[in-house]
């Protein structure tokens, strides 16, 4: 196999789901599915992981051409525009109707993003009600999204090591624990709004803060979202530590990868377009890029494994004055959950969740 940021390890993901059980179905309660090429490739690599269906952050426009190239196996999250130009301006002016038109095409989450990056984009738009939990267009945006019955999906912090080298400003992007103040205070005012906190809460690396979340909010549930980080952190535990934590939460933690699909991926980088549509440069690596999370999130819940994620890890490059030889990926465990605890992770719980708000996924 040829080895690129997706498979450092030359894993043959096509023959590698021998290694997961048959029994499960999936269904991914987090991606960002875009382009209909890809998302065709995206799908049959879903498929291949044992995933039926697709819950996805796709923009307004691609809906319809998204929803064939997944068969129907779909369902929408609200979100602003991310392309829009003038964000203070489609905030002002769009950014309701917009989640109004994502309902009437059937979303059921609206997902608020709100990571201490969202300081820097108010910042450039001088705007600083951009992004910001308790800003006036989130608030609306929250009221809108209570009223429709709608699921709330929120982005809250970044990786502890992100704290450590690019949110060194504390006075500007806060602390990470104080990311969750403003959190807890929506948690407490919309307490019968089921709600999604992604990326394993966006704490994955301290398991006692996010059982005490849990415990303190019971309309919370926890994704798995964000492949790269959620291996890294989630492997660093011990296996008691985690079997405990998924064993105790197991009603209350959704299976997600975070994977995000571009035509891009399809095509030699042209020097055009975002970070995530440069993350490959033809239908092979596409299909390792999307493969590849699939095969790590599955390998950490699901399998005894003991070696490295087959992913290229950029965060492990911070504090570095210059970038190794080879690539780096992190540890990865593999912690073998029971088999019932993985049945409602990997699907029982997302059924039930999005069953209440009106969206029937069968099996």
């Amino acid at each position: 196999m040829v080895k690129n940021s997706s498979n450092l390890l030359g894993i043959n993901y096509k023959d590698a789901v021998k290694d997961f059980s048959e029994k499960f179905s999936l269904i991914d309660i987090h991606t960002h599915i875009n382009g209909k090429e890809a998302a065709k490739l995206f799908w049959e690599t879903a498929k291949l992981y044992g995933v039926s269906h697709v819950v996805s952050m796709t923009h307004l426009e691609e809906l319809p051409a998204i929803k064939e190239a997944l068969e129907g196996k779909v369902t929408f999250i609200a979100i602003p525009n991310w392309r829009a130009k003038d964000k203070s301006f489609h905030f002002k002016n769009e950014y309701l109707q917009r989640v109004k038109s994502y309902y009437q095409n059937g979303a059921k989450i609206i997902k608020f993003w709100a990571a201490p990056r969202a300081k820097d984009i108010g910042k450039d738009a001088d705007d600083p009600e951009i992004m910001q939990l308790n800003g006036m267009y989130y608030r609306y945006g929250m009221e809108l999204g209570a009223s429709l019955g709608m699921i709330f999906m929120f982005h809250i912090a970044d990786p502890d090591t992100w704290f450590k080298h690019k949110y060194k400003d504390t006075a500007f992007y806060g602390t990470k624990a104080e990311q969750y103040d403003k959190l807890f205070e929506i948690l407490e005012r919309y307490d019968t709004v089921p709600t999604i906190l992604a990326h394993m809460g966006g704490w994955p690396e301290n398991l006692k803060f996010l059982d005490n979340l849990l415990s303190a909010f019971k309309q919370v549930y926890l994704d798995t979202s964000a492949a790269k980080w959620i291996v890294r952190e989630i492997s660093k535990h011990s296996e008691k530590e985690v079997r405990e934590f998924f064993t105790k939460w197991q009603d209350r933690i959704l299976f997600g990868s975070d994977i995000v699909t571009s035509d891009m991926h399809l095509k030699e980088d042209e020097e055009q377009g975002y970070e995530k549509s440069k993350q490959a440069n033809s239908p092979e690596e596409a299909f390792d890029l999307y493969a590849s999370r699939y095969w790590a999130l599955r390998t950490l819940l699901e399998r005894k494994y003991d070696g490295f994620s087959p992913i290229e890890d950029p965060d492990l490059y911070f504090g570095m004055e210059e970038l190794p030889e080879k690539p780096l990926s992190p540890k990865l465990k593999g912690f073998a959950l029971p088999e019932e605890v993985l049945k409602k992770v990997y699907f029982t719980n997302a059924k039930k969740l999005l069953r209440s708000v009106g969206e029937i996924i069968k099996g």
